[in-house]
């Protein structure tokens, strides 16, 4: 699956992941929700741990960002700005899952060398909270983690050592806490 969770982090400096926060408002005509709205929810996500060091991919230790979630039968969708991506529901309807890849082409292929493709993987796992008297979901937790790995014969070490990224592969992981913001009139 090639869709992109959120933007990337790789070769952008450690906040490229921010664009996440950039989100689509659901009333603006600009992107289509699939299923039934849900809400947007401010996400405040805490650096558990990681692999990847300092330098490019050095995470923020504190991270705030916006997302709009909505379900249709058992898939859950995360709309972060750009595009919804497709999760699983679980039968209790609280829990979820979502797993996308992306690969980066950071150089061509040249007839003395292979280039260099970066994968990263992301994911996201949690539950969502559920008030019954109100069919709210008023907020989710969870845990997000970032995935990096150089593709299938791929040659970076010289432009993994100019740029800032460590060796590969590495992971970045979060711990989510969200909020549902009050709907616009």
């Amino acid at each position: 699956m090639r869709q992109r969770f959120f933007v990337s982090w790789l070769m952008v400096g450690a906040m490229g992941i921010s664009n996440a926060g950039c989100m689509a408002d659901p009333d603006d005509g600009r992107m289509p929700v699939p299923g039934e709205y849900l809400g947007t929810y401010g996400v405040n996500a805490a650096l558990l741990d990681t692999s990847c060091g300092a330098g490019a991919l050095s995470p923020p230790g504190q991270w705030d960002f916006k997302v709009l979630l909505s379900k249709d039968g058992r898939h859950l969708y995360w709309t972060n700005g750009a595009e919804s991506i497709s999760g699983d529901l679980a039968s209790d309807g609280k829990a979820f899952s979502f797993k996308t890849e992306v690969s980066l082409q950071l150089s061509e292929p040249k007839a003395s060398r292979a280039g260099c493709v970066v994968w990263r993987q992301d994911t996201a796992e949690g539950a969502l909270e559920f008030e019954e008297k109100s069919s709210v979901y008023p907020g989710f937790s969870g845990k997000l983690s970032y995935s990096y790995a150089l593709g299938a014969g791929s040659e970076c070490g010289d432009l993994l050592d100019t740029s800032g990224i460590p060796t590969l592969p590495c992971q970045i992981r979060f711990e989510m806490t969200a909020r549902r913001e009050p709907d616009k009139d």
